[in-house]
């Protein structure tokens, strides 16, 4: 049976935390990279936003344990998402030419989403059982649609633990502290260090777009000479 058969609306419909728990073991969050503040803060102006696809426009609505808020406001210090601290509020950037995907309501099934999403088109989201990249849903499901990036900072969480979180009412992925980017900015070295990485790993993506091995030897590279900063 294919995962755009009638959806299992009960699962949804009960955003019931056992099933979210269930998801965030059995389920590897793929390499993904934002740019996150550094510890050290020793020049402002070794600063670059990082491009990778898997996050969300302004103005999505995050559930968290103080209530739901838009993702642009989230606050490390204040809001948890089932209990998880979030380590940071990742910001970055698509290559110029990429596309967003449009979700209106009610797409997925009734209530889900609550309202018109706008997400990167890798960024996966859960649908039938499975957790599926929102271009999949592009002309097979009415409502969902390509539309043109216009060079926004887009957004996205990384908790303390993998995990997944509630925006506009559809279950979505977060990043996890294995990815790349997330490694780059737990890493104990300076701003300039860290741009110097940031810089060269959006040359690769111009180059290479987002070639999965290409950031599997990067990270491995980059791990092996700043792993005793960790």
């Amino acid at each position: 049976m294919s995962i755009f058969d009638e959806p299992n609306t009960s699962i949804l419909d009960e955003l019931n935390t056992s099933i979210l728990d269930e998801l965030n073991t059995s389920i590897l969050d793929e390499l993904n990279n934002n740019l996150m503040p550094s510890k050290n803060n020793d020049n402002d102006n070794y600063n670059i936003t990082p491009i990778f696809p898997i996050c969300f426009i302004s103005g999505s609505k995050v559930l968290t344990d103080q209530g739901t808020i838009e993702i642009q406001n989230i606050n490390k210090n204040i809001h948890t998402i089932r209990g998880k601290k979030i380590l940071y509020l990742t910001k970055n950037k698509l290559l110029e030419g990429d596309k967003l995907v449009k979700i209106e309501k009610d797409a997925l099934f009734k209530n889900c989403p609550n309202r018109t999403t706008v997400l990167t088109s890798n960024h996966k989201v859960f649908y039938n059982g499975n957790m599926v990249a929102s271009c999949e849903f592009v002309n097979k499901i009415k409502g969902v649609s390509f539309i043109n990036y216009n060079n926004e900072i887009l957004y996205n969480i990384l908790l303390e633990k993998n995990g997944k979180m509630i925006v506009n009412n559809m279950i979505s992925e977060t990043l996890g502290e294995e990815n790349i980017i997330s490694f780059i900015y737990m890493l104990n070295i300076s701003d300039k260090e860290k741009f110097k990485i940031i810089k060269k790993l959006n040359d690769l993506i111009n180059e290479y777009k987002y070639d999965e091995k290409m950031y599997v030897k990067f990270y491995k590279k980059i791990y092996k000479k700043y792993k005793l900063t960790m």
